[in-house]
């Protein structure tokens, strides 16, 4: 299994990447390789040399809507996950990229967001997100670096995830711990992105 989904995620082909995980829900090859993660009932179970397989098999099924709704039954878990992940000293682009990525299209869900951010506040796992997003805004990445493309996705999807939150949440009290976390200081450095693109805009609406 592991071997499966490692050679689909690394497809360069968006397009064939999104239509073989589409073919993996319909096929139902999401609901025992979730179960196999899940059968724990505790994430610190799960061996570290097992956070690689874990993180891309979320992220294989967090991409499509309907992988989504699986993941919405496993929330509690998934983020608990998500935040071991991000928390560790794990490896950048094989365990917290797609730990990233998970989070991220779980807060741009408009069925999952709000429920995803009540486990987010109850696990402090803001906090560890602006941490990501706050490395990620000091680094600075060489034209020529090889890693560049990754570095800067991996950027990108820790301000998706806050700008996500900050725009999209209607809790009064997530939004409160939000403020709580810091956030308006990040949004403002988010609003200075020089690429001046949807970084700076949401941001924008996120301040409003």
């Amino acid at each position: 299994m592991e071997l499966l989904v490692q050679a689909v995620l690394d497809l360069k082909n968006r397009e064939l990447y999104d239509k073989i995980a589409y073919r993996f829900v319909k096929s139902g090859f999401f609901f025992p390789a979730i179960n196999i993660i899940v059968e724990t009932s505790d994430a610190k179970k799960i061996q570290r040399e097992d956070f690689k397989a874990v993180a891309r098999i979320l992220e294989l099924c967090a991409c499509h809507s309907e992988g989504i709704q699986i993941l919405c039954n496993y929330l509690s878990l998934v983020v608990e996950l998500v935040e071991i992940f991000l928390l560790n000293d794990t490896d950048l682009f094989q365990v917290k990229y797609p730990a990233a990525t998970v989070l991220l299209d779980l807060t741009a869900s408009e069925g999952c967001i709000e429920q995803v951010s009540h486990h987010i506040r109850d696990r402090e796992l803001f906090s560890v997100v602006i941490t990501e997003l706050e490395k990620a805004l000091a680094r600075k990445v060489d034209d020529n670096d090889p890693n560049r493309v990754l570095l800067n996705r991996f950027r990108d999807l820790t301000i998706g995830i806050v700008l996500n939150l900050t725009c999209n949440v209607e809790s009064e009290e997530v939004t409160k711990y939000m403020l709580g976390s810091d956030v308006v200081r990040i949004l403002v450095r988010i609003l200075i992105d020089p690429r001046h693109d949807w970084p700076t805009n949401g941001a924008a609406l996120a301040l409003l």
